[in-house]
């Protein structure tokens, strides 16, 4: 079928066949509000222009947590923690690690993934101009 396809130029027999596969020119895991911008931008962009998305271009997000949350009871407190991981302060108090540690803390959200795939044929005009902005 895919053989069949192919002789009838669909694009996904083709990529399929050739293995010709979609290349990621935009790969960002953003939680800041400014990065989202950026990637909102570069995709208006590609709207604007002479490509057909879902042909030339594809836009792919997805949420996603930084850091899982679980609602098991930990063991020494008794009490239900939203996260899994303790750390135990010099003066043997136990608390959440995202509390403890600001790293954690600013990774302790929701994100983004937000990545911009172009098809192989239009890969360098998919990079101009998302390197416009």
């Amino acid at each position: 079928m895919i053989k069949r396809d192919y002789r009838k130029n669909n694009l996904w027999a083709k990529i399929l066949l050739r293995q010709d596969h979609l290349k990621c020119l935009f790969d960002e895991l953003a939680s800041k509000e400014e990065y989202i911008k950026n990637f909102k931008n570069n995709v208006n962009l590609l709207r604007q222009s002479e490509l057909e998305e879902n042909r030339d271009f594809f836009v792919a997000t997805r949420k996603v947590i930084l850091f899982k949350e679980s609602s098991e009871k930990n063991a020494e407190s008794g009490e239900k923690n939203k996260k899994s991981i303790l750390v135990q302060k010099i003066n043997g108090e136990l608390i959440n690690i995202s509390d403890y540690s600001e790293l954690i803390k600013t990774v302790n959200a929701e994100a983004r993934l937000l990545r911009i795939y172009a098809a192989p044929d239009k890969k360098e005009i998919v990079k101009k101009i998302i390197n416009e902005i």
